[in-house]
C-alpha cells in the first residue's frame, strides 16, 4: 500500500506546477509588451521633442496628470482650480477645458469602480432637488427658444458646471481635502492678480486683446474680464481668513497669508470693479453681524486693507479711482440699459423667459421701445449680457427659473450654516468660525453676481460647492458611528 500510494501523489503536483509556469509566462510577456510599448512611446515622444519641444512637455504633463486623475482624483481637483484663474488668456484657454475633461473622466471611472459611491447620499436634498429641477427647467426653455442655436452652447456650459458642482460635493470628503481646495482657489486668485499686474505695466495703457492683463486701465488678470476677477479676489480674501482660523499654522505660513490677504484688496481696487466694492461691504457688514467675537479683528483687518489700498493706489498706475468717484449716467457700460431691456423682456414673458442664452439675439427688439436708453449700441448693435445673475435666469428662464435658482443657492448657504453649528454643538469653535468664513464667501460671490451674468462662472460654483461639502464632513464626524470609534 505504501508503495502505491506514493505514485499516487506525484501527478496531483503536476497541475500546479503547469498553473505557475503559464501564470509566470504570462507575467514575462506583460513585462516584456510594457518595456516595448514604453521604449515606443519614448522614441516617439523624443521625435515630438525634436520637432517641439513645448508639445513633447505638454504631452509629458496631460500623461502625468492622468496618472494623478486616476490615482487621487481631490489632488489633481486642486491643482486644476488655479488654471481657471488664467483661461482668459488665449494660449491657456484649452488647458482648463482639456484638463476638466480628464477630471470628469477620472470621476466616472472612480465611480464605477466603487459599489458605495451615490450622488443622492452626498448632495443633500436641499441642494439636490432645486437644482436638478433648474436644470431640467434650463432644458425645456430650448423648445420656446427663438435662437436655438444659442441655446445649444450655453446648455452644454451649464450641464459643464453642474457637474464640475456633483464631482466636488461628491469626491472632497475629508477635511485635508477642503483645505487644498479652498488653498488652491486662493492660490489662484492671488496669481491671476500678481501676473496682471506685472504684465499690465509693461502692456500700452488701454490695450485691449486677449491676452492683456490690464483692459482700458482695468486690471483682469488672467480671467479676462475684471468684474469676474473682483467678484473671485472678494471670496478668496475671506477664504484666507478661513485657512487662518482653521488650524494652528506656523509663522512662516501666516506670513504668506498675510500677503496674499493683501494682494485681494489690491486687485479689487485695479480692476475698478463696482460689483466688487458691493461684495467687500457685504462681506464687511456680514462679517460683523455673524462673527461676534471677531469684530475688532474684522475691523482692525478693514482698516489696515484700506491703509494698503491707499498707498497702492497712490503710486500704482493701475487704480482705475475716477470709476468709484465719478458719477456714470450710463450705469457702468450701459449696465442700467441692459437692466432696462432685462426688465422689459422678462414683463413680457413672465412664465417662460425667452429660452436660455436667447437675451442678446433678441434684445434688439426692445431698443425703439419708449424710455430713456443712454448706450443704445449695447442694445442694437453690439450686444452683452444682461449684467445680473438673477435677472439673466429670469428673463431667459421666467419666474420659476429663478425661485429654482434662488433655492438652490439658499440651499448651498444653509449646509454651510448647519455644518457652523454642528461644529458650534461639537465644541469645535475653530471650524465652527471656518464655516461662518465660508458662508460670508459665498454671500460676496452672490451680492457680486448681482453685477454679473455668472450663471456658467466655475468659480461661483465651486464657492456654492464649498457648503455641501463642509455640511458632508461636519455630519460624517457627529455620527454616532464615528464618535464611538473616536472614543
Amino acid at each position: 500500500m505504501g508503495r502505491a500510494s506514493q505514485p499516487l501523489g506525484r501527478p496531483a503536483s503536476v497541475p500546479l506546477l503547469a498553473g505557475r509556469a503559464e501564470s509566470e509566462g504570462r507575467a514575462r510577456a506583460i513585462t516584456a509588451t510594457t518595456v516595448t510599448a514604453a521604449a515606443f512611446c519614448a522614441v516617439l515622444l523624443g521625435a515630438l521633442a525634436a520637432y517641439s519641444p513645448v508639445a513633447a512637455l505638454g504631452v509629458v504633463v496631460i500623461v502625468g496628470y492622468g496618472a494623478l486623475v486616476l490615482r487621487n482624483l481631490p489632488t489633481a481637483l486642486a491643482l486644476w482650480i488655479p488654471l481657471i484663474f488664467f483661461e482668459g488668456l488665449s494660449g491657456l484657454s484649452y488647458i482648463p477645458e482639456a484638463t476638466g475633461l480628464l477630471l470628469a473622466l477620472g470621476w466616472v471611472i472612480a465611480l464605477a469602480r466603487s459599489r458605495t459611491s451615490s450622488l443622492g447620499g452626498r448632495v443633500a436634498p436641499i441642494v439636490l432637488a432645486p437644482l436638478a429641477a433648474l436644470v431640467l427647467w434650463i432644458t425645456a426653455s430650448l423648445l420656446w427658444a427663438q435662437a436655438p442655436e444659442e441655446s445649444i452652447g450655453a446648455l452644454v456650459r451649464v450641464y459643464s458646471v453642474v457637474f464640475l458642482f456633483v464631482m466636488l460635493v461628491n469626491r472632497v470628503t475629508s477635511r485635508r481635502a477642503l483645505m487644498w481646495l479652498i488653498g488652491a482657489f486662493v492660490v489662484g486668485a492671488a496669481l491671476s492678480v500678481v501676473y496682471g499686474l506685472l504684465t499690465g505695466l509693461s502692456e500700452a495703457p488701454g490695450a485691449v486683446g486677449d491676452d492683456a492683463t490690464v483692459a482700458q486701465g482695468r486690471l483682469q488678470g488672467g480671467v479676462g474680464d475684471p468684474n469676474f476677477l473682483a467678484a473671485s479676489l472678494i471670496s478668496a480674501a475671506a477664504l484666507v481668513g478661513a485657512i487662518g482660523v482653521a488650524r494652528r499654522v506656523r509663522v512662516q505660513f501666516r506670513a504668506l497669508l498675510v500677503l496674499a490677504g493683501a494682494v485681494m484688496p489690491i486687485g479689487v481696487l485695479s480692476t475698478g470693479s463696482r460689483g466688487g466694492v458691493l461684495a467687500a461691504i457685504a462681506a464687511v457688514v456680514l462679517t460683523l453681524l455673524i462673527l461676534r467675537g471677531y469684530r475688532r479683528r474684522a475691523l482692525a483687518l478693514v482698516a489696515i486693507s484700506l491703509v494698503v489700498v491707499a498707498g497702492y493706489a497712490s503710486f500704482s498706475p493701475i487704480a482705475p479711482l475716477d470709476r468709484f468717484t465719478q458719477a456714470d449716467s450710463s450705469g457702468g457700460s450701459g449696465r442700467l440699459d441692459l437692466w432696462t431691456v432685462g426688465w422689459r423682456m422678462a414683463a413680457d414673458y413672465p412664465w417662460l423667459g425667452v429660452g436660455i442664452a436667447n437675451f442678446q439675439p433678441r434684445a434688439h427688439e426692445y431698443a425703439r421701445e419708449p424710455g430713456a436708453l443712454t448706450r443704445v449700441n449695447y442694445i442694437s448693435e453690439t450686444v452683452q449680457e444682461v449684467h445680473n445673475l438673477y435677472l439673466q435666469v429670469a428673463t431667459e428662464t421666467g419666474v420659476p427659473g429663478v425661485l429654482l435658482l434662488l433655492a438652490f443657492v439658499s440651499g448651498c448657504v444653509r449646509c454651510t450654516w448647519r455644518a457652523a453649528e454642528r461644529f458650534r454643538a461639537s465644541g469645535e469653535h475653530r471650524m465652527a468660525t471656518f464655516a461662518r468664513l465660508l458662508l460670508i464667501a459665498q454671500v460676496s460671490m452672490l451680492a457680486a453676481d448681482t453685477f454679473l451674468s455668472a450663471l456658467v462662472d466655475k468659480r461661483l460654483w465651486i464657492i456654492l460647492a464649498l457648503g455641501p461639502i463642509l455640511a458632508n464632513i461636519a455630519a460624517r464626524e457627529a455620527s454616532p458611528a464615528t464618535s464611538t470609534a473616536a472614543v
